[in-house]
Order: structure tokens, then C-alpha cells, then sequence
């Protein structure tokens, strides 16, 4: 048996396959099997109303932008519905490296003293 994912629901798997880390409604209209259509924005605002603590939103000039918060992660997952949830893990998994963030770190010199330098990872 299959799971059939709402429009509400298509948005959180889109978001977590898209390499952006900001997304612009347009951005999350999928295709195939999260295909949302004309009715983005909508299904948008319904899925952060849904899901407060997965998606953040702002707003840019006339475009709404939407992100994971794939850092609260360990929060949200584990309150959507198993196979949900299976899928949106899935979809992460694929993207995750697109994430990145700035981390201080510290390496020695060849003159025995530290230096500071900015990395970046992956969360």
C-alpha cells in the first residue's frame, strides 16, 4: 500500500528535497508525485499554519519564502505520521548537503600557535 500524500504534505516533501535553502512558493510547485500546481502559495501558508515548528516563513518584496528547519529536526519529525515521515527522511537524505553553516574552528600553525579559521559543514 501506497501513501498518499496530501497538497499540505507534498509541500514538506518538496522542501526537503529543494537545494535551496530558501525556497519561493513558485520553487515548491514538484513534479510527478508532489506535483502541487497554480495553488502553491495557498497550500504554502496552510503547511506552515500545519507544521510551525518544520517550516519558517518570511517575506521578500511581492514572494513568500519558506525553509526547513531541518536544525529543529529532532523535533517535528517524530510528530508526523510514519510513512510521512519516512518519506520527508527520505527526501533529507538526498539534499542534507546543501545545507551548510558557518563554524569557527581553530588549527595549529607550523609556528605552534592557533589560528582561527571559518569552515563550513554540513548539518
Amino acid at each position: 500500500m501506497t501513501y498518499e500524500l496530501t497538497q499540505v504534505e507534498k509541500i514538506l516533501v518538496n522542501l526537503a528535497r529543494s537545494g535551496k535553502e530558501w525556497n519561493k512558493a513558485h520553487d515548491l510547485i514538484g513534479g510527478g508525485d508532489t506535483f502541487i500546481g497554480y495553488e502553491v502559495t495557498a497550500r504554502l501558508t496552510n503547511a506552515t499554519d500545519k507544521y510551525p515548528q518544520a517550516i519558517e516563513r518570511r517575506t521578500e518584496g511581492k514572494y513568500k519564502l519558506a525553509r526547513l528547519r531541518i536544525e529543529a529536526s529532532a523535533e517535528w519529525l517524530p510528530t508526523l505520521p510514519k510513512a510521512l515521515r519516512e518519506i520527508v527522511e527520505e527526501a533529507l537524505a538526498g539534499s542534507k548537503k546543501h545545507y551548510k553553516k558557518r563554524v569557527v574552528a581553530y588549527e595549529p600553525t607550523p609556528e605552534g600557535t592557533m589560528r582561527q579559521v571559518i569552515k563550513l559543514v554540513d548539518l
